[in-house]
């Protein structure tokens, strides 16, 4: 046995040895954008190319991937990637780095903080919305813009890094979100009788009473999803980044959020019934926030904005005879989404057990309302070993000598996404005709005015459909309210907080975070959101 013990020992200390550590953030060294590079071409070579994508989506990103690493190695253009912002023709996306301590990267090194990523991230977002671009004020006669802004937060073996597979797909969901918004600003302008759809939503259009197109922005929040890099030996790395990214919740990324929730309130102009909001007579520069966080990403997400939404459920709570009195509860920006979260559900507890308890505006409650909808989509595949499976494991082995009662045993062991005394729903696919009359495959311009028009019947009836046992999407995708247990906490209608098991057609395995079809599930859930916060801005405004 001894023997045994020594020759492990030694097996373990020899993949130490040879392994490599994992870089330390910040990879993004260049603060701001590239300056006078001529980036826009060396963007464009690695720019999602859809129709390969779609037939070989693993190929069309090992093609990015090399092309960025080639890219990397030429000091010529190299800046490009190594800036902390990229400008690209149809969106703008900002990295934001911490270390393992939870500190703005780089601080500890000598960074001043007065010009770190962050005061950068802070300044871009102004001038953006002034009308101006990243490094630069608004041009005479621009006007102040629209922005929609996506947050996403990496998890376990991912980083900042340029080529990463998740900086990647992010930028491909950027340029895919740029298209929806494209679409949807000539679809209004073009229901407003403008004669130039296409003109009004152009980028540089001048300020007047077109409807401007929303500018996406994106935000990545990278850390060390890596502390030591070799075969086999880096998957031993899962507690010692768990504990890095709680650390990392609560650290210099709760200064972050609590800057960008001051923007998004400064410039929103969509929110209704809701404390936070101050109605504004000229709102020409409206601001949408979705964010999204995957497995150890999910978890600084949550634990960073479990406050914020603890009070967007507890302090809007109402007693059933004040019915008149009852407002929306809310979460943080428009809405937000966990995929393969990877934290224990005991933490998920306070929070879903808050929600339980209180009811909420439905489709019939409150005349001249509409009902409540989700704030907090928490997504789990049904083939996620990594939650499923390896992360209990590790659990059972750290816990054991803790103290728990009841469902308090199975919460401190499986995430949330894996505990049945949270789940709501279940997210499948089939193939063939779906709820909108059009294929999965079609163009994403007929797939979004196929989405429109179901958007607008969900509208009609005044979101009724969020809180049936079975909702169907177009795409063929089904949403089905789970059987509650006696045991399981209760489900008020329109309860706000979605916590659905992914059929593997929907999401397969832990990092399929971006599977078409779920991104089809998100889209037409935060755009069924957003249309309602235009219905709000459409309405006149009292002088």
């Amino acid at each position: 046995m001894r023997h045994a013990v020594i020759a492990a020992a030694t097996i373990v200390l020899a993949a130490i040895l040879v392994a490599g550590c994992a870089q330390a953030p910040p990879i993004r060294t260049k603060i701001g954008d590239p300056g006078a590079l001529a980036c826009t071409a060396v963007y464009a070579q690695a720019q999602w190319r859809s129709d390969e994508g779609r037939r070989d989506p693993v190929g069309e990103t090992q093609r990015i991937h090399e092309r960025i690493a080639k890219d990397l190695r030429d000091p010529t253009v190299a800046g490009c990637w190594n800036a902390s912002t990229e400008s690209h023709p149809a969106f703008d996306m900002f990295t934001l780095e911490f270390d393992d301590q939870g500190w703005l990267a780089g601080v500890a090194k000598g960074v001043d903080p007065a010009r770190s990523q962050l005061v950068e991230l802070a300044g871009g977002l102004e001038r953006l919305s002034a009308g101006g671009h990243v490094g630069q004020g608004a041009s005479p006669g621009a006007g102040p813009r629209p922005l929609s802004i996506i947050v996403y937060t990496h998890g376990w073996h991912h980083s900042a890094a340029p080529d990463d597979e998740n900086v990647i797909a992010f930028r491909h969901l950027l340029d895919s979100a740029a298209a929806v918004e494209d679409r949807l600003c000539r679809e209004e302008n073009g229901a407003s009788g403008k004669q130039d759809a296409a003109q009004a939503c152009a980028d540089d259009a001048p300020a007047g009473k077109s409807t401007k197109k929303r500018r996406i922005v994106g935000i990545y929040l990278g850390w060390r999803g890596d502390s030591i890099l070799g075969p086999l030996i880096e998957d031993t790395s899962i507690w010692d980044r768990k504990n890095a990214a709680e650390t990392i919740a609560l650290g210099s990324v709760q200064e972050f959020y609590a800057r960008l929730h001051d923007f998004f309130l400064a410039h929103e102009c969509h929110l209704v019934n809701d404390h936070r909001s101050q109605e504004r007579t000229d709102c020409k520069d409206d601001v949408r926030l979705l964010t999204i966080g995957h497995s150890f990403g999910g978890l600084i997400t949550y634990r960073a904005l479990a406050p914020r939404m603890m009070l967007g459920v507890a302090e809007t709570t109402y007693r059933p005879e004040e019915i008149k009195g009852q407002a929306y509860a809310y979460g943080f920006g428009d809405l937000t989404v966990l995929i393969n979260p990877a934290f224990e559900a005991t933490r998920f507890e306070p929070l879903a057990e808050a929600a339980a308890q209180r009811h909420y505006i439905t489709s019939t409650s409150t005349p001249g309302k509409s009902a409540q909808l989700p704030t907090l989509i928490v997504a789990t595949s049904a083939t996620d070993w990594a939650t499923g499976y390896a992360f209990p494991a590790f659990r059972r082995l750290s816990t054991f000598l803790q103290s728990t009662d009841g469902p308090q045993g199975e919460a401190n062991i499986e995430t949330v996404g894996w505990d049945s005394r949270y789940l709501t729903h279940s997210l499948a696919y089939a193939a063939g005709p779906d709820a909108c009359g059009i294929s999965p495959d079609a163009p994403l311009d007929d797939r979004l005015v196929a989405e429109s028009k179901w958007a607008k019947r969900q509208q009609d009836a005044n979101y009724r459909g969020f809180n049936d046992d079975t909702l169907a999407f177009c795409g063929g995708l089904t949403l089905k309210r789970e059987t509650r247990e006696a045991w399981q906490l209760s489900r008020p209608d329109f309860l706000p907080l979605w916590v659905i098991k992914a059929d593997k057609s929907v999401i397969d395995g832990h990092n399929d975070f971006l599977n078409p079809r779920f991104v089809d599930f998100v889209r037409q859930v935060y755009y069924t959101i957003l249309r309602q916060g235009d219905v709000v801005m459409a309405k006149p405004k009292a002088n």
